[in-house]
């Protein structure tokens, strides 16, 4: 592993605990690692270790050595560069091989907030910025007696980026206009019969031909009042699980008329708090969060390889939802690495989900997740999608990334669940996909 110089004039002996910067029950995605920095008097200099990343990420293009920095080139090139090199694209060949997944991908694309995130983080990554300095300086002595969340929360550092707000209304199924998004064909049909009832729009004649108006005046007065009368309620009421700083929160606030949360760490509470968001802090939702009639959408962003018990976590949403047709969204990174944040330190999960989605392939994990996780939890996959998620960057690289699956799911009656599991028993395993 390569080491970063860092030129030291004083004497200064520290030994400290390094984690990869992120945020939260949910923000902290990476593998915790372990770094020391040794710097004498006689050598005025000392050398400090990147972090170690995670397997499946110490090939990525985007991650691995291929992303240099240079001082010389503006933000906005590199920006643009980097955004080119992330994945939304998958195998659907081998995807499609379960019966749980068949058309089930729905592919989203980087857009401007994606580039605008990267962008800032590079900016932080010039010499002498803030989150250069904090990471260098200030968090390894905080983390010695702070949790992770904590230090990111009080110092303000570690922010991630995963999903705009035109991404959440394409999951939702909704477009600007915050109508339900109407496709074409067969999976087109198939969405809108999976996924009733999110919006209620009230009604508009939308049928007008600009061809009956008798003047340019007249379509645009007509245009006008179209746009008045176009009232939309969104997706309902939003329960996020982890929200982290809420900077992920915020991007789906839009999308629902009531937005709830929940946290962990006492610094993100205060962020989440801050930004007008309903907090509960707690790390048990069936004691810690009141139903208040129920959820039309509960999220749980990249938080099921940083809980203690997965399966019992997703199991528990069930009863915060308000119907048949709410809607439960699931994202993680692939292949799963989990660990737990206790304190200063980081454990493993009492209840470890293995399998291929600790290994493999993107698609394998995602496979397995429907199959082994999912389906006996009570819950159908509607869509998939493969979406990076970005984590700020500390004194060694700009920002990190990690591949996660985004899943829309519908709880199932038990009938229908009985049915599923029957037929994936007649099925029998399913070949695992291998890619260079």
């Amino acid at each position: 592993m390569n080491s970063v110089p860092l030129r030291s004039r004083g004497i200064f002996i520290a030994s400290f605990r390094h984690f990869s910067s992120k945020g939260s029950l949910r923000s902290a995605r990476f593998r915790p690692f372990k770094s020391t920095l040794i710097a004498s008097s006689l050598a005025g200099a000392a050398a400090l270790s990147p972090p170690i990343f995670s397997k499946s990420n110490m090939n990525d293009p985007y991650t691995g050595d291929k992303l240099v920095f240079d001082s010389n080139r503006s933000d906005d090139t590199s920006a643009a560069e980097a955004v080119t090199r992330l994945r939304y694209t998958c195998s659907l060949d081998s995807l499609h091989t379960s019966p749980l997944l068949s058309n089930a991908f729905l592919p989203l694309t980087p857009d401007t907030d994606t580039h605008d995130f990267v962008r800032m983080c590079f900016a932080q990554f010039r010499p002498f910025a803030y989150t250069r300095l904090m990471s260098l300086l200030v968090k390894p002595f905080l983390s010695s007696f702070m949790g992770h969340s904590d230090v990111n929360g009080w110092l303000g550092v570690g922010q991630m980026h995963m999903l705009s707000t035109k991404q959440c209304r394409d999951l939702l199924r909704l477009n600007e206009e915050g109508e339900e998004k109407k496709g074409e064909g067969k999976e087109a049909e198939a969405a809108e019969e999976e996924m009733p009832g999110l919006i209620d729009i009230e009604a508009k004649d939308a049928s007008s031909s600009s061809s009956s108006l008798s003047s340019a005046t007249e379509e645009k007065e007509k245009k006008e009042e179209k746009k008045i009368e176009t009232k939309k309620r969104t997706a309902g009421r939003l329960l996020d699980i982890g929200a982290g700083d809420g900077r992920v929160t915020t991007q789906f606030a839009p999308c629902f008329d009531e937005v709830v949360t929940t946290e962990v760490a006492s610094q993100m509470v205060k962020r989440l708090r801050a930004k007008g968001f309903t907090c509960h802090q707690t790390a048990d939702i069936k004691t810690g969060v009141p139903h208040d009639g129920g959820y039309d959408v509960v999220s749980l962003f990249n938080v099921i390889d940083r809980c203690n018990f997965p399966r019992q976590l997703l199991m528990d949403v069930k009863p915060f939802l308000k119907s048949i047709n709410s809607r439960v969204i699931v994202a993680t990174p692939l292949p799963l690495n989990a660990w737990v944040e206790v304190g200063t330190k980081w454990v493993r999960p009492a209840e470890r989900l293995t399998g291929r989605c600790c290994g493999g392939t993107w698609e394998d994990g995602v496979k397995e997740l429907a199959r082994e996780y999912f389906l006996p939890c009570g819950f159908k996959v509607l869509s998939v999608s493969r979406l990076p998620y970005l984590s700020q960057g500390d004194n060694y690289r700009p920002f990190y990334v990690l591949d996660d699956a985004v899943f829309v799911l519908s709880p199932l009656t038990d009938e229908e669940q009985v049915a599923l599991q029957l037929q994936m028993t007649q099925v029998g395993p399913l070949p695992a996909e291998r890619h260079a």
